[in-house]
């Protein structure tokens, strides 16, 4: 749409799945933790447990951490889903109905795809 709102609705919906990320990821620390890279203390495999039987955020989203993260781990679904997302929302905010933000968004859409398939024959 031509209409300069449309912008900024089409935004919203890579905000509120980032939002619902951090949420199922264990809130807004724990995605600070999660992004600022592996810290010196190993997790004891109680930590990871609890961290699974939780589901991640306040309302432990259980079936998204389920479906997004391979490990079961909440802080999984805030690395590489939150940076696909975030990538989303900075195309269609930034460069709304650009060339360079379609062919970047179609380029993740298609390699998200392809990885899947690659990875399970060949992975």
């Amino acid at each position: 749409s031509a209409a300069p709102e449309a912008q900024l609705v089409a935004a919203v919906v890579p905000l509120l799945s980032a939002l619902r990320l951090v949420n199922a990821g264990g809130g807004w620390r724990a995605t600070v933790k999660a992004l600022a890279g592996p810290s010196s203390k190993k997790a004891t495999q109680e930590e990871k447990d609890a961290e699974k039987a939780s589901g991640g955020g306040a309302s432990g989203d259980r079936n998204l951490v389920a479906a997004i993260s391979r490990s079961g781990r909440a802080a999984e679904v805030v690395e590489g889903p939150l940076a696909y997302t975030g990538v989303l929302f900075v195309c269609v905010l930034f460069g709304w109905q650009s060339i360079p933000a379609i062919a970047a968004i179609s380029q993740m859409a298609a390699g998200d795809g392809v990885a899947d398939i690659v990875g399970r024959r060949f992975g």
